[in-house]
């Protein structure tokens, strides 16, 4: 049904049938349904799979692949656009902090987009699962001194995590790609791989992953971002 309304809205379309056949059968099973008509199975499979169509072969309409079309590529565009600026929107708002602020921003983007979730909720925040207010609490005021870097970029980080945390999100990746979105200022945390105990492995494994580690951080800042992250969401799961 899905399919269906996507095609009849112009979302998306059937994939060239020669293309789809490509895709769903190997080179070595499209040999086979060559040598059941009697056709040359030599060439290419865009060669075989032409041979076969025109052989009168069919496509069962189900497994037709599809593919965007330029309206589907735009909506999803737009989306990823409104999501973004929900966000951002959201982020911002708790800096403040202003909590209604945020949930409105999140609201504003649930209006437009809509939302479903098999737990019956009808909008973004904490739709996933439900977060203790305990984490949101020691996020807010969390001071953050292992960093040396300003007052507005551990208001930013905290107001990103938090944000993170009330649409459900806790992947470090993520969570640092939307706060560089808000926040240019680059992090500094010498102290970074401290941070992290190594107990739970042997002492050769706990050395191999300190190194690699060091050697991250030492050639991307982005990896002590998401370092970082990482470590204050395990505090906040503590709290």
């Amino acid at each position: 049904e899905v399919r269906r309304v996507l095609v009849r809205r112009g979302f998306v379309q059937n994939a060239d049938a020669g293309h789809t056949l490509s895709v769903l059968y190997t080179k070595d099973a499209m040999k086979e349904l060559l040598r059941k008509r009697g056709l040359s199975v030599g060439g290419t499979k865009e060669q075989q799979a032409a041979r076969l169509l025109a052989d009168g072969f069919r496509i069962s309409p189900s497994r037709r692949l599809l593919e965007l079309t330029a309206s589907g590529s735009a909506l999803i565009a737009a989306h990823g656009v409104n999501l973004s600026e929900a966000i951002r929107r959201a982020t911002l708002a708790l800096k403040e902090p202003d909590y209604p602020g945020a949930v409105a921003a999140y609201r504003d983007y649930d209006s437009r987009w809509g939302y479903v979730h098999p737990s019956g909720k009808t909008h973004t925040i904490f739709a996933s699962y439900d977060v203790p207010f305990r984490r949101l609490d020691f996020l807010a005021g969390y001071p953050m001194r292992e960093l040396c870097n300003s007052e507005d970029f551990r208001r930013t980080l905290r107001a990103c995590l938090i944000a993170g945390l009330m649409r459900g999100e806790q992947e470090r990746t993520e969570l640092a790609f939307r706060f560089k979105e808000v926040c240019q200022e680059q992090i500094v945390c010498p102290g970074i791989v401290g941070l992290f105990t190594m107990d739970d492995f042997d002492g050769s494994t706990a050395a191999a992953m300190r190194e690699a580690m060091e050697q991250n951080v030492a050639a991307d800042s982005d990896f002590t971002l998401e370092y970082y992250i990482s470590h204050v969401l395990y505090l906040s799961r503590r709290a």
